[in-house]
């Protein structure tokens, strides 16, 4: 699997586990990627927060922007940052405050929000193997239990606590709860941590435990329940791991990074072993750096560079040419495309010019909206404005979506007829202000 980048990111059957890295090389722009920044800005502020008003405001602004960016991390975060006041006694109403602010300065997009793409919550059918879990975050998992372990106040009788805690290991011979071998024995372990960091004040590694113990509440609401969508069947939790499996990448890489500093710094028994396994791991781990990287660019056969619109001079360079006309020119305004079909070359003038479009890739708008006589419609209408050569029909509906510009490139050319096409040359209705291979018309405001 590490040898095809793709592949690395659908280690556990009928689900979606990507990571940043995975994330950053495929380069697609969706909104867990374009959220990472901003998540690790709420991180910082939590852990930093002090009772100024600077630190008051900037909070509620982090972590109410984040149901913005990315619903799914709001309550991630919003929690982690209520359950962190509650820790660090600090007051209890201060959290709600930060919260309400943080609802207020986003308040309009509250308002206009319509989820329905998620029905409900069901409980999980299918769970994860022990096999492909370690395969996705068993460098995590050995630097986290070694820190927990480091840290576990002495008490009587600890050995032989901790050979009882080792007897969860017998879930293994389930398959169908394989994966709580490995966190019943953390949730316990990071509980007792996150208890003795409290009574010592030891408020970094606690919140290392926080992060520790927020990472395992997601991953064992992944095995018991799911957020019912429009997939069902075997893919069921598809959404839910995709979306929870990359905030725990994000939790534990931070609450790694310290727990290796206590690993490499504490004197403890086997240490030498331990760093002997962490320096094997992490040589397993680094592979897909190098083999994900040459899979994705076809043995760095491609030339490096930043622009993300280079594969359009290849396949359509009509619509590459217009796209740079666009933003240079355009700055507002809905743009009618041909409709668009998940993960193929369309859509492209929407996408990369940040212009609106009647509708795009139909199946990805059907998960979010979960409409598809909405959906459906907007397609006939499309295919209606374009194949029609009544201007009246074409100018009412093009009125109904408030579409300001018409794009007739490639993919319209092929999908529709050219008398239907040949109407946006009539000067009456139509202003042509593009002219190349494609070619993009202003619908005059006064029809």
């Amino acid at each position: 699997e590490i040898l095809d980048y793709w592949s690395a990111s659908r280690v556990i059957p009928y689900t979606i586990n990507e990571f940043p890295y995975f994330s950053f090389i495929f380069g697609d722009l969706h909104a867990h990627v374009i959220a990472m920044p901003f998540v690790l800005l709420a991180i910082m502020l939590i852990l930093n927060n002090t009772s100024s008003t600077h630190a008051f405001i900037l909070l509620s602004l982090s972590i109410g922007s984040l149901f913005v960016f990315n619903s799914w991390d709001y309550p991630t975060y919003a929690a982690l940052f209520i359950v962190s006041m509650i820790v660090s006694k600090k007051r209890f109403i201060s959290a709600l405050l930060v919260i309400f602010l943080g609802f207020l300065m986003f308040l309009p997009f509250f308002i206009s929000f319509e989820p329905s793409g998620v029905s409900g919550i069901k409980s999980v059918s299918l769970r994860t193997q022990l096999i492909s879990f370690l395969g996705i975050y068993d460098l995590f998992l050995f630097l986290i239990f070694t820190f927990l372990l480091i840290n576990l106040p002495d008490f009587e009788h600890k050995k032989k606590f901790l050979a009882v805690l080792a007897l969860f290991l017998l879930l293994y011979l389930f398959p169908n709860f394989q994966i709580l071998a490995i966190l019943l024995p953390l949730a316990v372990l990071t509980g007792m941590n996150i208890y003795s960091f409290y009574r010592n004040n030891d408020t970094n590694r606690l919140f290392v435990s926080l992060l520790i113990a927020m990472g395992l509440w997601l991953l064992l609401f992944c095995e018991l329940w799911y957020f019912d969508d429009l997939l069902g069947g075997a893919w069921e939790r598809m959404n839910t791991v995709f979306k929870y499996y990359i905030q725990v990448w994000l939790l534990w890489s931070i609450a790694s990074a310290c727990a290796f500093f206590d690993m490499y710094k504490k004197e403890y028994v086997m240490k030498k072993i331990a760093l002997a396994i962490f320096s094997l791991l992490l040589v397993l781990n680094s592979f897909y750096l190098i083999t994900g990287t040459y899979a994705k660019t076809n043995g760095f056969s491609e030339s490096a560079e930043l622009d993300g619109m280079s594969f359009m001079k290849k396949i359509d360079y009509g619509a590459y040419d217009a796209i740079h006309w666009i933003n240079m020119n355009i700055s507002k305004g809905i743009i009618l495309e041909a409709p668009g079909s998940s993960y193929t070359q369309t859509s492209l003038i929407s996408a990369f010019t940040g212009l609106p479009t009647v509708i795009g890739w139909a199946t990805h708008e059907y998960m979010w909206r979960n409409n598809w006589e909405e959906i459906s419609k907007r397609i006939r209408d499309v295919d209606m404005i374009y194949n029609t050569q009544n201007y009246h029909d074409a100018l009412e509906l093009l009125r109904k979506y408030n579409v300001s510009y018409v794009y007739v490139g490639e993919v319209e050319s092929k999908k529709y007829q050219a008398k239907g096409l040949s109407k946006f040359e009539n000067t009456t209705y139509f202003k042509k202000i593009y002219r190349g291979v494609a070619q993009i018309y202003q619908v005059k405001e006064k029809f």
